[in-house]
C-alpha cells in the first residue's frame, strides 16, 4: 500500500537558495523533521539528524562509540569514503560510497510496513535511478528521513552518496542500493556545468563521469538547470505568475482558513507516531485571482494574527510554489525561512492594493456581448452571450472505422437521443487534465506522463459540439469540454445505466436524454452561455482561425 506523501518544507528550491547564502564557508543549514541540509562550497549536503541528540535512557541497543563533535568545516565532517563503481557494489551488508549522475528521480511517497516491529506504520520512501562512468545503472532506495533528499535532486545532477548498502528487491528481482542511518548525499551540481568537485573525490573519476554523460547521454546534459535564487533578491509575484519550485514574496489578503492534523506513523527511534499540523489558508489578490497557502509547523501560529486582523494586507516572505496534490492549481507553502508582516494602512503598497481591488471589483466577470459584435470585433477572452442552440453532436471517435456520431437537432426523437447516449460517448481519462488514456496489452491504463505523480483516473463524456446563433443569421460551432458537458446533462458518465434520484425506474441515461431534448426542442429558445473565444488574425486583421470553448451554461428557469 502506498500513498502520495504530503508537501514537505524541505525542497530543492530552498536548498539551492541556501547555497547562495554561503559561497565561501559552510552555512548553518536547516533541519526539519530529522532532515539536515547544508550549503557548502562543494555543493548541497544532505544528511540525517544525529542519533546522539536523541539518546533514550532505556534503550537496549549497544553503542559502539560516541562520535566527537567537530567544527563544521573540519576534515572529519567531510565525505572521505572511497568511491566504488556500481558494478562492484555486490556484497550484502557492506557499506559503499558511489559517485553517480541522476538518470531520473522518483516522486516521494509513503509505504505501509506490513511486518516486523514497525508493522502498521507509514515510512517515507523514494528512489533514484543513477548511472556511473561505466554506464551501469542502478536504483538507490532512500528510506525515512533520507527519502526527502529526492526533493533536492534533478535529472543530470552529479551525486556523491555514502553509507549505502546492497539489498535484494524480491518483488522486482533486482539488486538495489539502499540508504542507512549513516548515509549522506552531496549534490555537486549539474553535469553540464560541473567543472571541479570536492577534494575527497578523484578528479579523474569525476571528469570521466561528466565526459561519459556528455557523450552517451546528451539528453541529460541538455536538460535545463533549475533556476538559482537568492533570498535577498526574491520577487513579489501575483497569483497568476506563479512558477513551480520557486521561492517568492507576495502581498495577499486572507479570506478563509482551515486547520487539520495529518496523522502519520513514522518508524523512528524516538517516536512511533507524530502529528503534522498544517493550515490551509485561502488568499486572494486584487486581480480576482484566488489561491491556496499551506502553513506547516510553527507557521500555523500565524492563524491567530489572521483572525484578529481581518481585511488586512499581509506581506509574506519566502514562500515556496508547489504543484497542488488534488488540483492542477499551484499552491504556496511556508518554509523554514518564511515570515509574515501586517502592512500598515498608510503603506503605499496597501493603498495601491486597495485601489486595484476596488477597480477590479467594479469590472469583474466576463464581457457581455452579442454574437455579431463578438465576430465583428474579433474579441478574445471570456464572453457571456445570449444565443439559440440549433444542433448538438458528440465528437467522432478515432479510429475512423468507428461510426460517425449523428447530429442531433429539434427533429430528433427522444429514442434516437437515448440510442446515441448508449453508444461510445464516454472514455476513461486522467483526472487532472482530462486526456484520454490508452491501455497496455494487459488492459491496464497507461499513466498520463505529463501529470505524474498524479495517477487518478475518471470517467468522462467525450467532448461535444454545439451549433449556436445570435439575433442575426451568424452561426458558430462551440466546443463543449467534458466537465461543462456533464453539468449540462446532469448525469454521471460512469452511471448512465443506473437508477437516478428520480426513482428506481428512471435511469441516468434517460435524464441526460431529456436534457438534450429540452435543449434542442425549440431553436428559438434563448440560453445564456459563457465561453472562451480566441481569434488568430493576420497582419490585415483577417481571422486565420477562431476557437470557441464553452465555460458555463445556464438553463432558463421555468
Amino acid at each position: 500500500m502506498s500513498r502520495s506523501f504530503g508537501c514537505k518544507r524541505i525542497v530543492r528550491s530552498s536548498v539551492r537558495t541556501a547555497q547562495q547564502k554561503a559561497p565561501v564557508k559552510r552555512s548553518s543549514g536547516a533541519e526539519e523533521g530529522g532532515v539536515v541540509l547544508q550549503a557548502t562550497t562543494e555543493g548541497v549536503l544532505c544528511s540525517q539528524e544525529s542519533t546522539n541528540t536523541h539518546k533514550s535512557p532505556t534503550t537496549k541497543r549497544p553503542r559502539i562509540s560516541e562520535e566527537p563533535v567537530v567544527p563544521a568545516g573540519s576534515r572529519a565532517n567531510r565525505l572521505q569514503s572511497p568511491v566504488t563503481p556500481l558494478l562492484g557494489c555486490v556484497t550484502v551488508g557492506r557499506t559503499y560510497s558511489v559517485l553517480v549522475v541522476v538518470v531520473y528521480p522518483c516522486h516521494l511517497k509513503e509505504i505501509k510496513v506490513k511486518s516486523g516491529p514497525s508493522a502498521g506504520t507509514f515510512v517515507p520512501l523514494a528512489s533514484i535511478v543513477v548511472m556511473d562512468h561505466s554506464g551501469t545503472e542502478m536504483k538507490v532506495v532512500l528510506w525515512r528521513q533520507a527519502a526527502f533528499w529526492v526533493l533536492t535532486v534533478n535529472a543530470g545532477d552529479v551525486l556523491l552518496i555514502t553509507g549505502l548498502q546492497v539489498s535484494e528487491d524480491r518483488w522486482r528481482g533486482e539488486t538495489v542500493l539502499q540508504s542507512t542511518f549513516r548515509s549522506k548525499l552531496l549534490n555537486l551540481g549539474h553535469a553540464s556545468t560541473l567543472l571541479s568537485g570536492p577534494h575527497d573525490v578523484d578528479a579523474h573519476l569525476l571528469s570521466s563521469l561528466c565526459s561519459f554523460v556528455r557523450e552517451q547521454r546528451p539528453l541529460l546534459v541538455s536538460l535545463p538547470c533549475q533556476p538559482v535564487q537568492k533570498l535577498d533578491r526574491l520577487p513579489y509575484v501575483t497569483l497568476r505568475m506563479l512558477r513551480v519550485n520557486t521561492l517568492v514574496h507576495a502581498l495577499l489578503q486572507v479570506t478563509h482558513s482551515y486547520v487539520s492534523s495529518d496523522w502519520r506513523n513514522e518508524a523512528e527511534s524516538r517516536s512511533r507516531s507524530a502529528v503534522q499540523m498544517k493550515a490551509v489558508v485561502s488568499v486572494e489578490q486584487p486581480d480576482g485571482q484566488q489561491g491556496v497557502l499551506i502553513l506547516w509547523g510553527s507557521a500555523v501560529d500565524w492563524l491567530g494574527r489572521f483572525h484578529r486582523n481581518k481585511n488586512t494586507v499581509w506581506d509574506f516572505h519566502i514562500l515556496l510554489v508547489r504543484e497542488g496534490l488534488t488540483s492542477d492549481l499551484l499552491e504556496l507553502h511556508s518554509t523554514p525561512w518564511s515570515s509574515v508582516k501586517e502592512l500598515d494602512v498608510t503603506d503605499r503598497r496597501v493603498q495601491e492594493f486597495q485601489r486595484a481591488q476596488s477597480s477590479w471589483t467594479g469590472s469583474r466577470g466576463p464581457v457581455e456581448l452579442d454574437l455579431d459584435t463578438l465576430l465583428s470585433q474579433k474579441y478574445s477572452g471570456e464572453v457571456e452571450l445570449r444565443v439559440q442552440i440549433w444542433t448538438f453532436k458528440f465528437q467522432d471517435v478515432l479510429p475512423s472505422q468507428n461510426p460517425v456520431q449523428p447530429v442531433l437537432d429539434s427533429s430528433t426523437p427522444l429514442d434516437a437521443i437515448v440510442a446515441v447516449l448508449s453508444g461510445d460517448i464516454t472514455y476513461t481519462g486522467c483526472a487532472r487534465c482530462y486526456s484520454e488514456l490508452d491501455t497496455d496489452t494487459n488492459g491496464i491504463y497507461v499513466p498520463c506522463y505529463p501529470c505524474l505523480p498524479h495517477t487518478a483516473v475518471c470517467r468522462f463524456y467525450r467532448p461535444g459540439v454545439l451549433m449556436i446563433s445570435g439575433r442575426d443569421c451568424s452561426k458558430i460551432s462551440v466546443q463543449v469540454p467534458p466537465v461543462p458537458l456533464q453539468k449540462i446533462l446532469k448525469a454521471p458518465p460512469d452511471r448512465l445505466q443506473r437508477s437516478s434520484a428520480l426513482g428506481p425506474l428512471v435511469k441516468h441515461i434517460q435524464v441526460a436524454a431529456e436534457r438534450i431534448h429540452h435543449l434542442l426542442s425549440n431553436p428559438r429558445k434563448t440560453f445564456s452561455i459563457t465561453l472562451q473565444s480566441h481569434f488568430l488574425c493576420d497582419e490585415n486583421s483577417i481571422p486565420i482561425s477562431q476557437d470557441f470553448t464553452l465555460l458555463d451554461f445556464q438553463f432558463p428557469s421555468c
